[in-house]
């Protein structure tokens, strides 16, 4: 027996081009069976952000549907790395799946492109992150 408390995390590996949307869905069946399979407590999957704005296919109504074939609900947002203290500008399309979803949320920025009134950390340059390395070692 698999220990259903386990947490999956994974990306959709889907191929954005206009007549891939097959291929997509059998990947979107893959992932699936491989969760029907492992029956975890929590799915964490990413994305491009662009996957909710492909035309060629609705893959946000496959991928619902999908895992709500097995027993799992489904919430997605898009979310910005920089707003949670990331050094890079960088959208992703977060899907969490659960048998109960009642109790997740997801999380509150941290950070924001200025300093705000709420109390976030302006966000975090590339170049300060880099600063802070220790020197390269050479031999």
């Amino acid at each position: 027996m698999i220990n259903n408390s386990a947490k999956v995390m994974g990306h959709l590996p889907l191929i954005e081009y206009p007549w891939s949307a097959e291929i997509d869905r059998l990947l979107v069946s893959i992932k699936r069976d491989d969760i029907s399979f492992l029956q975890p407590e929590i799915v964490i999957m990413e994305n491009v952000y662009g996957l909710a704005q492909v035309k060629t296919a609705d893959m946000l109504k496959e991928i619902y549907k999908s895992f709500e074939s097995i027993g799992y609900a489904v919430k997605h947002r898009e979310l910005m790395a920089a707003d949670y203290g990331t050094p890079q500008r960088r959208r992703r399309l977060f899907f969490i799946a659960a048998k109960n979803l009642s109790y997740f949320q997801f999380p509150q920025p941290t950070h924001s492109e200025e300093t705000s009134i709420f109390g976030l950390l302006p966000y975090v340059g590339a170049g300060n992150t880099l600063m802070k390395l220790p020197p390269a070692l050479i031999k």
